[in-house]
């Protein structure tokens, strides 16, 4: 009988394991669900990661792209900058140099007006001494 009871016993204690066996199955069955979906998951994120990174890189390659670029156009601003200067330095020598031009035909005008004033004077005497020598005649 004590056999009996130990064997009842284990019985009982072995449908408790298989119990907790299929539990623990279908519980695994659960698992193993989660994770082939967190895999499948992992998977189309490492392949937006790699698009990602290719994008990073067409990226990248751009960004050199225009930062040569850029770089280009700072030298030829700067080119054109000191080009700029040089122009403006000439302007100002021939601004200075029509200044001086204006001066000199101011003068010159002035010395015309004079010259024009004394001719007219000689034609007026030349005119009176005209009519003297007629009358004289």
């Amino acid at each position: 009988t004590v056999l009996l009871r130990r064997q009842h016993v284990l019985e009982a204690e072995d449908s408790t394991l298989v119990e907790k066996l299929q539990e623990a199955e279908a519980g695994g069955g659960i698992l193993r669900e989660k994770l082939q979906a967190l895999e499948a998951e992992d998977c189309a994120l490492r392949e937006k990661c790699r698009a990602y990174e290719a994008e990073d890189c067409v990226l990248r390659d751009q960004c050199r792209a225009y930062e040569a670029e850029e770089s280009n156009l700072r030298g030829k601003l700067h080119t054109f900058e000191a080009e700029d200067s040089a122009l403006r330095g000439k302007l100002h020598a021939v601004e200075a140099e029509e200044s001086k031009l204006r001066e000199k035909l101011q003068a010159f005008e002035a010395e015309d007006s004079v010259l024009r004033r004394k001719l007219q004077t000689f034609e007026a005497e030349e005119s009176n001494l005209c009519e003297k020598l007629q009358a004289f005649e």
